[in-house]
């Protein structure tokens, strides 16, 4: 699940929540060429309402772009050889 909160106070304008999900999470420490990278669970990602609108849009972007690959690949498997 994932879950999408708005916040107020001090901090984050926007909480993401992630559960029951398998994220990877990536790192190149400082001055270092190899990542570090670990799986998890469940976690949240803190957001301002800025990062948080873009993220959006980027997530439509992507969502349109992988609908049109899928819809390119089912035409292709689709055409007689």
């Amino acid at each position: 699940m994932i879950k999408v909160e708005c916040t107020w106070g001090d901090g984050p304008d926007v909480v993401v929540t992630l559960e029951q999900h398998r994220f990877l999470l990536l790192e190149e420490p400082k001055d270092s060429h190899q990542f570090i990278h670990g799986v998890v669970q469940a976690g949240q990602i803190d957001l301002t309402a800025g990062d948080a609108e873009l993220l959006a849009i980027q997530l439509q972007a992507a969502a349109r772009k992988a609908r049109e690959l899928q819809a390119m690949i089912k035409e292709h498997d689709s055409t007689p050889a």
